[in-house]
């Protein structure tokens, strides 16, 4: 048996199809009548079950709530585990009467119609409600099914409506013969959407490339529509066959009309091939479109496209971004001599790669944040802001924020904090994938911008509690940990391994609890300090150094980056310094110049080459000397570093040739490096490490 592994992401969980037959569709495109049934979706789907401990019923969810419509560009599922809650008023055993208040909860931010609890027995049970309102069965309900459903609303009357996340409590009263009957229930909600009036269009369905593999699932759809007018008038759903058998149906993604990305849920399977159904169908029209697909199943294990080098002695450079414009030698350069960059239009990056085909490239995106910002996608740069910015679900929301809609701004960069654990999770996860390769190879990883605790904010103390920023760490911590798992699993499920590295920030907050060893990598921004002249405290130092060394040892990708100045060769070697001290298997570094805008830089310390380090270590203070200095030993060389404010020395053993440096920066349009490397011989004897910087010797 074959278990195939599949995600299901950015997509609405199901739908009635408006009745569509799912068994018996043509092979080619046709036009199927829908039954003449309203289209109803389910919202939340599960099973009753008694709970003895508590004497309660509990509701148990099959998945989480659903939705879709064919008016709002991008239904995601939402994470609703309080859309069902039951509390028992009361309860005669004798007389096995039992009364239960249920209330639901609307999952999405839509008004909705025609909703209906319902009690389905799946076999035969004494079970029986005492104060049914009974309607006429959905044509999706199998034979033999007695719902038993209550009516909340009236139909077609507004003032009844479901509105968008509100809550409703009925009353149901059931007599039993035995608890267990309860178990034996389906207890699903459904509901009906306004329909508009719609036209029929003609859809081609061209689909670029497919698969199922034993690790993950996806489909690749384009939809060109003869009457392109960036319309949302269609609902285009899918239904997986396996061995024979339908599976329930899901919807696509819907965004730019002409992209749709899907993944499905698990099942197991001996067949060589999965079937799927497609159809459209136009907002308020009866009839829908089908076709059928077949896709082979692949045996397939997760492969990025690239692979970040072993840094086995020395150090490797991972550059921020790059402009556009460089000469021929600017180019040359920094593909050959680095490991990668992030942000690059395609045309840059695929210049780069004519020189290094294995040049890595990072797509941007902010993790927890969304604002009037620019992303890559291909060679443009686009904003997604005016969709985001009407999902009001995707955002943090305090009630004594000043903000609009009692939003939380990020008050350096202008950006609006998101929920982790909202439907923003699904956005991203779509989004970031989506802008991968939309026009071929482009990029092979996200960064993951601010996915650390929110800083400089308004309101300030914006998290649920006390002014106590433990309580910053007790609410956020779980969010953020809940989004690196969810996103994790997304890219790395997938037939093209995709790359995780969040930006942990400097990693220095003594009281935060966030890791991230569910993800690729990480950037630590502020690496070793704050900036140039603006230095962490020797705690604060060997906090980060701990920090980033337990990700260092599980064969994590670290990106080391910081601010540096030309002058300041003092400061260029504590930077230095600090990351050979670190350096392991996948450390790369960025030493960051002034001057900003993707300009190529170089320093001439990326060139220093000790050989493989000697100590290994967990802890950095198994590299502190006696006179407070932190050394590591290399095969040919000696790192000393004193992250103090006061001068420290240590004592040599032997001759070193003692490597300083000046000059370098900004990389000529020539391509050839300036820079400045001496290294004069010193005796063995005391040396002097003044403050905020490093000793380095060859030898």
């Amino acid at each position: 048996m074959r278990t195939i592994m599949l995600l299901f992401m950015l997509i609405s969980f199901g739908c009635s199809g408006g009745g569509v037959a799912v068994s018996s569709p043509s092979d080619v495109d046709v036009e199927r009548p829908s039954q003449g049934i309203p289209q109803y979706q389910i919202w939340y789907d599960g099973t009753l079950s008694w709970d003895e401990s508590s004497e309660n019923l509990i509701f148990i969810p099959k998945r989480n709530a659903e939705g879709y419509h064919n008016v709002w560009p991008l239904i995601n599922p939402p994470n609703c585990y309080d859309c069902v809650t039951i509390k028992i008023t009361s309860h005669d055993p004798i007389g096995k009467l039992l009364t239960a208040e249920v209330t639901l909860k609307n999952p999405t931010p839509l008004n909705g119609f025609y909703v209906r609890g319902l009690v389905i027995p799946h076999q035969a049970t004494s079970l029986e409600m005492l104060n049914p309102h009974y309607w006429w069965k959905p044509a999706d309900f199998a034979p033999g099914q007695t719902p038993a459903p209550f009516r909340i609303f009236a139909v077609e009357d507004n003032q009844y409506r479901f509105g968008p996340y509100e809550s409703h409590t009925q009353e149901y009263q059931f007599h039993y013969g035995d608890l267990n009957d309860f178990s034996m229930c389906e207890y699903r909600v459904v509901v009906r959407f306004p329909k508009n009036p719609g036209e029929v269009r003609t859809i081609h369905y061209p689909f670029t490339h497919g698969a199922f593999t034993t690790s993950g699932g996806f489909i690749s759809l384009r939809v060109m529509n003869d009457m392109f007018d960036n319309t949302p008038d269609y609902a285009v759903w899918g239904y997986k066959i396996v061995d024979g058998v339908a599976e329930e149906p899901v919807t696509f993604r819907q965004e730019s009309w002409n992209e749709y990305l899907s993944w499905f849920p698990g099942v197991e399977t001996s067949a060589d091939t999965a079937t799927i159904w497609v159809f459209a169908q136009a907002d308020g029209n009866q009839n829908a479109l089908a076709r059928k697909l077949e896709f082979p199943i692949e045996d397939v294990i997760p492969t990025p496209n690239r692979i970040f080098p072993l840094v086995i002695d020395g150090c490797k450079v991972f550059v921020d971004q790059l402009k556009g414009g460089m000469t021929d030698e600017q180019t040359e350069f920094m593909a050959t001599n680095c490991v990668g960059s992030q942000k690059l239009v395609k045309t840059i990056a695929d210049s780069m790669r004519a020189y290094n085909p294995d040049f890595i490239i990072l797509q941007y995106h902010l993790a927890f944040g969304e604002g009037d910002i620019s992303n890559v996608h291909g060679n443009d740069w686009i904003k997604n802001w005016e969709f985001v910015n009407v999902q009001e679900d995707f955002f943090e929301h305090r009630s004594w924020s000043t903000q609009p809609n009692q939003r939380v701004l990020q008050q350096d960069w202008l950006w609006y904090l998101t929920d982790p654990t909202s439907d923003w999770v699904m956005y991203f996860i779509g989004n970031t994938i989506e802008r991968m390769n939309p026009l071929g190879d482009q990029f092979d990883a996200v960064f993951a911008d601010s996915a650390c605790q929110p800083w400089n904010t308004d309101p300030a103390k914006w998290w649920e509690g006390s002014d106590d920023p433990h309580d910053m760490f007790t609410y956020w911590t779980p969010k953020t940990q809940y989004f690196l798992d969810t996103v994790a699993r997304a890219y790395h499920t997938l037939p093209t391994y995709y790359y995780l590295i969040p930006n942990a920030g400097s990693y220095v907050t003594t009281i935060s609890d966030i890791t991230y060893n569910q993800c690729d990598g990480v950037m630590i921004e502020g690496f070793c300090h704050w900036g140039v002249g603006s230095y962490f405290t020797e705690v604060d130092w060997c906090l980060q150094q701990n920090r980033t060394r337990a990700l260092a040892i599980q064969d994590k990708i670290i990106l080391c980056q910081t601010g540096v100045e030309v002058d300041n060769t003092l400061d260029r070697s504590f930077v230095h310094g600090s990351y050979m001290l670190l350096q392991d298997n996948h450390t790369y570094l960025n030493m960051l110049g002034p001057w900003g805008g993707g300009e190529p830089e170089w320093w001439p310390e990326y060139g220093w080459n000790p050989g493989p380090a000697v100590e290994d270590w967990t802890t950095i203070d198994e590299l502190q000397d006696t006179d407070g200095c932190y050394v590591r030993h290399f095969a040919n060389g000696i790192v000393i570093v004193n992250p103090s404010d006061e001068t420290r020395y240590f004592t040599t053993t032997k001759m070193y040739s003692h490597t300083m440096y000046a000059e370098g920066g900004l990389l000529p349009e020539d391509g050839i490096p300036t820079g400045i490397a001496t290294g004069p011989l010193i005796d063995p004897g005391i040396q002097t490490i003044p403050p905020h910087s490093t000793w380095l010797g060859i030898g």
